[in-house]
């Protein structure tokens, strides 16, 4: 089916929701395969950060394109994150062009799940 050859390497930041860097992790990059979608990356991120990341869901995960998407969040409102079937490519090519990953704070998590209910 698929091999190596049709991977691509994403890099990503992670962030907390006040944009400080999560619990003192650097840039890094993940493996997908080509064609993936924004979930994937989510569950690829998981994944690499496992240990971490442990008590939140892939699901929680908020992915903006790069910091400056992120930091305009509040101007340009949910919009301003990729929707969990947005595809990857052409995101994440290097560490200037990383894609920023959020990662709700539990009282955040627990509000939007009361919310979507």
């Amino acid at each position: 089916m698929s091999n190596s050859s049709s991977e691509v390497k994403l890099w990503f930041q992670l962030f907390d929701e006040n944009g400080n860097y999560y619990k003192n992790t650097s840039g890094t990059k993940v493996s997908v395969k080509n064609g993936d979608i924004v979930a994937d990356f989510r569950d690829a991120v998981k994944a690499e950060y496992a240990e971490i990341l442990s008590s939140v869901n892939a699901a929680d995960l908020l992915v903006y394109v790069n910091k400056d998407a992120f930091d305009m969040r509040n101007a340009l409102g949910i919009q301003a994150q990729l929707k969990p079937s947005y595809p990857l490519d052409g995101l994440g090519n290097t560490k200037d062009e990383a894609l920023v990953v959020v990662v709700p704070s539990r009282n955040e998590e627990l509000q939007s799940k009361k919310i979507s209910d």
